[in-house]
């Protein structure tokens, strides 16, 4: 008849141990999940920024381009030195625009990139998190299979203990008075 199974008893060291170690790592998880949050609440209020600056300035454009068609049509009733002054002007806000424009586009790729990078950060982090999934299971079957062999020992043990003592018992002689 095979031996019975024994329940495993954990002390109260081990279970308030492994609450602890459970509670660490709820509130690792817990603080990198705050900071995953804080960088996408601020990748989300720069993009509102960065549309607001492009609202604002293609505003500006507009407004820009209606003020440089009035200009010249005033430009052409006035004396040639105003002439040239005004046409300097729209030069130099032609430049502030194609500036801005340059701007603009290097901010949509900065934030195409930044998006980028925090998808490839979170991809990693995810990979990141099921590999110690793993590991704790290889780890949680090990611990099972080390309780397995030590609790197979210990029967040994207390029947081999058994054993001895039925064996001296039976050769000890018996007093007979």
């Amino acid at each position: 008849m095979p031996p019975k199974k024994e329940k495993v008893v954990l002390t109260e060291e081990q279970v308030d141990t492994m609450i602890l170690r459970a509670t660490l790592r709820e509130k690792a998880l817990k603080e990198s999940c705050a900071r995953r949050d804080a960088e996408v609440k601020a990748s989300r209020e720069e993009e509102a920024e960065l549309l607001e600056s492009f609202r604002l300035l293609d505003d500006a454009l507009f407004e820009a381009k209606g003020e440089r068609y009035d200009v010249v049509s005033d430009f052409l009733r006035q004396h040639k030195a105003t002439e040239d002054e005004l046409i300097a002007r729209c030069t130099v806000l032609d430049n502030a625009i194609a500036d801005l424009k340059d701007q603009h586009e290097l901010s949509r790729l900065a934030l195409a990139e930044t998006k980028k990078e925090r998808d490839h950060y979170i991809q990693m982090k995810e990979v990141e998190f099921e590999e110690q999934e793993k590991k704790m299971k290889e780890m949680e079957e090990e611990f099972r299979v080390m309780l397995t062999e030590t609790q197979t020992r210990m029967t040994e043990r207390v029947e081999n203990t058994m054993r001895v003592a039925d064996d001296e018992e039976e050769d000890e002689p018996v007093d007979e008075q």
